[in-house]
This record gives C-alpha cells, structure tokens and sequence, in this order.
C-alpha cells in the first residue's frame, strides 16, 4: 500500500495498462502450454551452425538443440490459437514487439485461453531485448507474482528499464514502490521524482499523488501553489477527487497564491509521449499498412481505416473488454465493446469506431 496520507492514488497500473478495479475485467488464467509447441521448420535459415531456444525452469532462454550443418533450425511456436502463423514466426525468431504481442495474448486471453505463466514467458524474451513495454508488464507481474514468483526487487527492476525508456505507467508504478513501504522506509524523494516525470506527461494519477506530496512536504518542498496546480491539472483531466482536494487547497491560500497557481496550471504542457516506448505491438505495426475501408466519406466525418479498428479492438482488449478478434471487422462485439467503453467513460454513446475513441484508448493504455 502507497503510505501517503488523505485519499492517495495507490492503486498501480495492472497488466493490463490501467488502474485495478477501473476498467480492466480479471479472468482466470488457464495452463501451461505443452513444451511440443516447438516445432522444426524447414529452410527459414541456413547457417553452419544453429540454436534453438527454450526457457529454462527460471523463465531464461537457454539452447535447447543445435543444428549443424543443417538448413533449418528448431523454433519454439507458440500455439496456433495465439495468432497467425506470421505473428508465431516472427515472436518465435526473436522479433520483441511480436512477442509482446503473443504475451498480450496470453495475458488478456484474445483468441486463447488466458495464462500468466506463458504471458510472462514471452514478456521476459522481448524485454530481455529491450521492449519497454513488455519491460513495463514484466514488472507488474513481479510485483503481484501472476506467471512468476511474486518478487518486489526484481519488480522494480523492470519498471526501472521501462521507465528510463520512457515508459509512462512505468514510472507511476516505480515512483509507487518507492512510496511504499515493501523495503522499509518510504523513499519519497524518488517517489516525487518519478511522479513527476509521469505527472509531466499527462498522467493524472501521478499528478494528484503529488498534489499529496506538496501539500505535506513529503519529498518535496512544501507548496500549497504547487499542490493546487498538480490537483487543478488532474481535476481538469477528469479526476473529481482531485477537483475536491484543490478546492480544499485553495480554502487555505492567499488570493496572491491562487493566481500564480493558475498561472502554473494555465502555462502548462503536457511532455509529448514515446511512441516507441508505449507501443502496442506487432499487430499494430503490422497493421499500419493497411487500406482504408471503402465506405465514401461523410462530410466533416474522418475515414477510419481497417488499422483503426484493429487498433481499437486491440485497445478495447487491453482494458478488459471483449470486442472479438482484432481482425478490423466491425462484428457486434465490437460494437458492444465499444458502447461499453463510451458509456464509462461520459462519451456519446455511438458503438463506432472514431479519432476520439481511439485517442482516449491510448491515453489508458500508454
């Protein structure tokens, strides 16, 4: 538990990329897929010598066979269920943002029974590689031991990775461990550090925890200025617990203060967010090619492309919501998905797929 005092935002960012209990929907996790997921595949390469992986009871990859010789090597495959043979392929021969998204669904349970066991699996090898994302997830399975032993240490580890790549959630979830009190005292000096490299880009959980710590002095220098500009900032993105703790703030501040707070708040920018760094994956990557749909265009209406909607059905999944297949389609459980999702959020209720929509997405998502 975050020891910071009066109402803090404790809850981190789950697996999911969102606040537990908000809008991320658990499921039970299923079982460990059968080590002949490994299969050999015929002329992919063509070198004297090659190594297969496979993870080791420790979740590290190790050489599992070695080809000599030969012109093909033994790749381990995740299960057909997990995605499209060019998805497996490209996770299997070490591409990071294809096994980001093999682990996402494995982790979410798209098109597969759900399993935090092999979710971690692949999250480990494309964040052994470097992917901030799966970095970033990695530490949240760490941290509340789903697919490994719980381990806060290593936990941290990983959102350290994550967040000096410039992960957003990463860094809330950091600046949270080090606000709390897993390893003695709280380090609210790191904490405040990192809440506000979060809080810079936007991230509103982040600014109302240390609209906490300026108005208590904890890390910080004590500023009721600051308190209320970190409070107004994420009252205006839509936190009303914070829109009550800056009234509450500016009951005590000079009429001198409450300017040049609203000075603070109104000069204000968020940090533009790396995209590299908060990427959705493969699919999305992949995707980004794609044609746009030929429905004609309305007047003062964008087009969406089939990338849009499989960038939606993708984001919709991540947050808990079961709008099908990312295939691009347009089905009813997208839809469903999608009026869900509106209704939560205090959007017009429409079930389609839109430039606003996708845009709040990925604000939850990073």
């Amino acid at each position: 538990m975050l020891n910071l005092p009066n109402g803090n935002k404790s809850a981190q960012f789950d697996a999911m990329g969102d606040v537990p209990g908000v809008l991320v929907q658990p499921s039970t996790a299923g079982s460990v897929p059968s080590a002949n997921s490994a299969i050999l595949v015929e002329g992919l390469q063509n070198s004297v010598e090659q190594v297969a992986l496979r993870p080791n009871s420790s979740g590290d990859l190790t050489p599992a066979a070695t080809i000599t010789g030969a012109t093909s090597t033994l790749l381990d495959l995740a299960p057909a269920a997990a995605g499209p043979l060019s998805l497996r392929l490209a996770a299997a021969k070490g591409d990071a943002a294809a096994q980001f998204e093999i682990a996402t669904r494995f982790a979410q349970g798209i098109g597969i029974e759900r399993n935090d066991q092999a979710a971690a699996k692949w999250y480990l090898r494309a964040a052994g590689s470097g992917h901030a994302t799966s970095q970033y997830r990695l530490g949240t399975l760490y941290e509340r031991g789903k697919g490994v032993k719980k381990d806060l240490p290593r936990s941290r580890i990983w959102y350290g990775r994550a967040a000096d790549q410039g992960n957003v959630k990463a860094m809330h979830n950091l600046a949270v461990l080090y606000a709390g009190n897993q390893s003695g005292k709280p380090d609210y000096v790191t904490a405040a550090q990192w809440f506000t490299q979060a809080a810079n880009h936007g991230l509103k959980d982040s600014q109302f925890n240390l609209g906490i710590l300026h108005e208590n002095g904890l890390g910080v220098t004590r500023s009721l200025i600051h308190s209320y500009k970190w409070f107004a900032l994420a009252a205006q993105a839509g936190d009303q617990q914070a829109a009550r703790r800056r009234d509450d703030v500016k009951s005590r501040m000079a009429p001198e203060a409450v300017a040049a707070a609203k000075r603070l708040v109104g000069n204000w920018r968020a940090k533009q967010i790396s995209s590299a760094s908060n990427e959705d994956g493969y699919m999305q990557r992949a995707s980004s090619s794609e044609p746009a749909v030929t429905t004609a265009p309305i007047a003062g209406v964008s087009v969406i492309s089939t990338a849009d909607v499989i960038s939606a059905q993708s984001l919709l999944a991540r947050l808990g919501y079961n709008p099908g297949p990312a295939d691009g389609q347009m089905g009813p459980r997208t839809r469903d998905a999608i009026l869900l999702f509106e209704e939560r959020s205090g959007m017009a209720r429409s079930g389609r797929v839109s430039r606003e929509l996708i845009d709040r997405l990925r604000n939850l998502t990073g």
